[in-house]
């Protein structure tokens, strides 16, 4: 009997502290996941650099080391044109409105079109631009200070608003990014070298959201460490060319 009981005795701290390890896990993961993008994330943008790999080399390996594999993130990269002035071609003198051109590798499969089609490679730039901002299909667009030719082919809407990609940008609901001064964008063309035609020195962003799905609370404090160490490993780094914004709600609130 006293062995059983020593048993007992042993056992049920044990069960009482490994429930009490599973709430405090679950409640990590309730707590992240009611964070949005930007709560819970990182964005830093930068000016690309001459050698656009090599950047890109680099921050993959700074973002790598600074966030570890504890815990999975979705590092999403973007190459984009600072806000452009455009005009419509058929009006050349009419009023100006500022646009963003972009690219993310799997843009596609993060939109829905909801007229038109998807932009392809040509002499003339193509572009989808946000259903919201009212641009339409069809329209002609002189962007920038060359007033490059840009042919809007159709019109996307988000597939889903929760996308890291987003980084939870109200201004999104209107077509236009709060970032870049109320820019209608993202303007997504079909690779990078499309942006790079419209703009004379591109900007490049690296957007880091940790996923919430198997978050323990032992995690939490690693986690924001590595966040807050974003900017700064990828500046030592070398990926940072004439100075970047950074935008961190994620790390003070996780």
């Amino acid at each position: 009997m006293l062995a059983a009981a020593v048993a007992v005795a042993t056992v049920v701290p044990a069960v009482v502290g490994m429930r009490a390890e599973r709430w405090a896990d679950e409640g990590a993961r309730h707590a992240a996941a009611a964070l949005d993008a930007a709560q819970r994330g990182v964005r830093v943008t930068t000016s690309s650099a001459d050698d656009a790999r090599a950047q890109q080399a680099s921050a993959s390996g700074a973002l790598a080391r600074v966030l570890g594999s504890t815990v999975a993130s979705a590092v999403v990269r973007t190459r984009l044109t600072y806000p452009l002035d455009a005009r419509v071609a058929d009006d050349p003198a009419g009023p100006t409105r500022s646009v963003v051109l972009a690219h993310v590798a799997d843009w596609t499969g993060r939109v829905d079109l909801v007229d038109g089609r998807m932009p392809q490679a040509g002499d003339v730039v193509e572009v989808v631009a946000p259903a919201a901002a009212g641009i339409a299909t069809g329209q002609r667009l002189l962007v920038g200070s060359a007033r490059l030719p840009v042919e809007v082919v159709g019109t996307w809407r988000r597939r889903d608003p929760a996308d890291p990609l987003w980084f939870a940008d109200s201004g999104l609901a209107d077509g236009t990014l709060g970032d870049s001064r109320g820019a209608v964008g993202p303007l997504f063309v079909v690779d990078d070298e499309t942006v790079d035609r419209a703009a004379e020195q591109p900007l490049v962003r690296w957007t880091v959201v940790p996923a919430a799905a198997g978050l323990t609370a032992d995690d939490l404090a690693r986690l924001a460490e590595g966040l807050a160490a974003v900017p700064d490993a990828l500046a030592a780094s070398g990926a940072i060319v004439q100075g970047s914004t950074v935008e961190a709600d994620g790390g003070p609130a996780l």
